[in-house]
Formats: C-alpha cells, structure tokens, sequence
C-alpha cells in the first residue's frame, strides 16, 4: 500500500486507546518516538453505555 504524505515527526511518547467494540474491550498505552508501543492495560467496557448525551438525538 503506497502512503501519501509526511508522517508525523513524535519528539516524546505519546498516550494512545484503542476501542475493540467487537469484543467489548479498550486497551491504553504509551507510543515511543521510536515506535515502541507499550501496552499498560486492557479494560472491560460496554460499548452499548451513552459516553456523551447529544440533546437533538432521536432515542
């Protein structure tokens, strides 16, 4: 796959989740400017929970 664009030049890591809604889990952890990834946790969650309330929702 051919990429357009510059990628980002990272000076310090960064944080970063990830939602898996297909399995109902969230993972979280630290991308190093090297591209180390490390992975801190992996939380339950039910994805079927409103996260923000949008007042002209239909419900």
């Amino acid at each position: 796959m051919d990429e357009s664009g510059r990628r980002p030049i990272l000076n310090s890591r960064f944080v970063y989740f990830r939602a898996m809604p297909h399995i109902g889990i969230a993972s979280y952890g630290f991308i190093d400017p090297d591209g180390a990834v490390t992975e801190l946790g992996i939380q339950d969650v039910a994805m079927n929970e409103e996260v923000v309330d949008i007042p002209e929702e239909q419900k």
